[in-house]
């Protein structure tokens, strides 16, 4: 029965954008999401704009695992900002393997900061570089989050020649 949900576990289902933004439509019916899982999914920033809006509606979530879904940083943006200021619940943020690189990565601390109740905060495997995986790290402590990032060993150099073809303001203009 839609409207009834608390949990979603789709992990490795091979969905596209397409198929992220039906589903993103049935999960903002569910306003007692607590757990959504959709974990190696290829979301990029046209799944995640979908996905954003219904996590905008979804206040109760405790986990959200986004892991392995190709948000690169233009996605983790529009993540990011419909958790900024919501959630307050929210206890697990995954977002390993994701290609983010460092603009995305600080929208992380901004999303995640003032959340009391998180517990888990994994960036493992993207494209930060040393050191702005260290930037990131030292925004997390400036907010006194740091220790809830999970072990961080595979960040990968940004390749400098290609931009993140993800990263976007056009968006913007919606929210005004």
């Amino acid at each position: 029965l839609m409207g009834s949900l608390e949990e979603v576990v789709m992990p490795q289902n091979g969905i596209y954008h397409e198929g992220l933004s039906a589903l993103a439509d049935a999960f903002a019916s569910n306003p007692n999401l607590r757990i959504l899982n959709m974990n190696d999914n290829t979301f990029t920033a046209k799944g995640a704009k979908a996905m954003g809006a219904a996590i905008k509606k979804l206040n109760k979530l405790e986990v959200l695992n986004l892991g392995d879904c190709l948000l690169k940083s233009g996605g983790t943006k529009l993540i990011c900002k419909a958790l900024k200021g919501r959630h307050p619940n929210l206890k697990e943020f995954v977002l390993d393997s994701n290609e983010i690189r460092l603009a995305g990565g600080l929208e992380i601390v901004g999303a995640v900061k003032g959340k009391e109740n998180l517990e888990k905060l994994s960036i493992d495997g993207n494209q930060f570089g040393e050191d702005g995986l260290k930037k990131i790290l030292n925004k997390m402590e400036e907010i006194g989050m740091k220790d809830i990032i999970g072990e961080v060993e595979d960040t990968e150099e940004p390749d400098s020649d290609e931009e993140d073809p993800d990263v976007s303001d056009d968006d913007d203009e919606e929210d005004k």
